[in-house]
């Protein structure tokens, strides 16, 4: 210990007096800052989790109140099975289904009767389930 003190430069040895124990012993110390080390490292954690999820929360409360209050939806054609290259198609293997209106895909079709008005539309891009017919991925 005598080594170590001599090896501290005087200001914090100084510092290190002042917030010694009076009467402790080394491993005492030790075990004191350890102590206060753990509590404050876990509390600082549990708050800041807590202000973390609240905030999330909050923002996520925002959003949905946002999206709900101007969102307009309107129908659009998907597959309700894969589709492969040179398939006809006919209307089992469609659906409605809703899309923000704003976001349309360029070259989606509207309804069932729009994408089958032509009689023989083959398919010319395989199409996955639930996927929206786009025009770029059928004939005609």
């Amino acid at each position: 210990m005598r080594v170590l003190r001599e090896s501290i430069s005087p200001f914090w040895l100084d510092t290190l007096n002042q917030f010694s124990l009076q009467g402790a012993s080394v491993s005492g110390k030790l075990a004191i800052m350890a102590s206060l080390a753990v509590v404050f490292g876990a509390t600082s954690y549990y708050a800041g989790n807590e202000y973390l999820d609240n905030q999330t929360k909050a923002r996520l409360s925002e959003i949905e109140a946002g999206k709900t209050a101007n969102l307009q939806l309107t129908s659009i054609v998907v597959a309700t099975e894969p589709l492969r290259f040179g398939q006809t198609l006919d209307a089992e293997m469609l659906k409605l289904v809703q899309w923000p209106a704003d976001n349309l895909p360029e070259g989606a079709f509207t309804s069932i009767d729009e994408v089958i008005a032509n009689g023989e539309r083959k398919v010319i891009k395989s199409i996955e389930t639930n996927e929206p017919l786009l025009a770029l991925k059928l004939t005609g």
